[in-house]
């Protein structure tokens, strides 16, 4: 390894869990098909327009999203010794992106925006950097995508309001969209997770 490379956003692959993936995908694709049609039904004996809104481009974002099969490591750990190492398989791929000094900020933001890290800003810290959230924004549901690829989200605690909680370089700060409070929203807040993650995770691939 170099000395720039960036270990902790270590993006480690595997075709089987692609497989898995592409599974998943298309099946969160049908319920959210069928969330729409139901709220397209629902309007129109409102005798309300259907249109195209908030949902419908969630949706077209998760129609244009590929598995990656993305398995989170703790590379460090491992090279280290400190955690257990991966079993290799068969198509198995590691890439180990160069270091990233931002903080990405993205998703319902008035300027999404990345930022040079600071170990002395937190969460609110690089909203606020980035314009503070729009109209469009679930301020609640806040959560942040590691630079490995794992998501961190608020405890019931609302571990985001406090002060000494800090974020690592590579990280992306998401604030997502609120999505109408009629729908369920487990699974709309589970695509745009998704979207976010998959196209984080391809970046990091494709900038080699």
């Amino acid at each position: 390894l170099t000395e720039l490379a960036h270990i902790d956003a270590a993006v480690f692959t595997r075709s089987g869990l692609r497989e898995q993936e592409t599974k998943q995908l298309q099946q969160l694709r049908q319920r959210l098909r069928a969330d729409i049609a139901s709220q397209s039904l629902e309007k129109s004996n409102e005798g309300k327009s259907a249109g195209i809104d908030d949902s419908g481009k969630i949706l077209a974002e998760l129609e244009a999203s590929e598995a990656l099969g993305r398995l989170v490591i703790d590379l460090a750990g491992i090279l280290d010794q400190t955690v257990d190492d991966v079993t290799l398989k068969d198509g198995d791929l590691l890439a180990i992106p160069e270091y990233r000094q931002e903080i990405s900020v993205v998703g319902e933001i008035q300027h999404p925006s990345a930022h040079v890290f600071n170990r002395n800003l937190n969460i609110n810290d690089y909203i606020d950097l980035s314009g503070g959230i729009n109209h469009h924004a679930d301020h609640k549901r806040l959560y942040v995508i590691k630079a490995d690829g794992s998501v961190s989200l608020p405890g019931r605690s609302g571990w985001f309001k406090r002060r000494n909680i800090q974020v690592e370089p590579g990280d992306t700060i998401i604030v997502p969209l609120d999505i109408d409070r009629r729908r369920t929203l487990t699974v709309w807040s589970e695509a745009s997770a998704i979207i976010y993650q998959l196209a984080l995770g391809a970046a990091a691939i494709n900038s080699f």
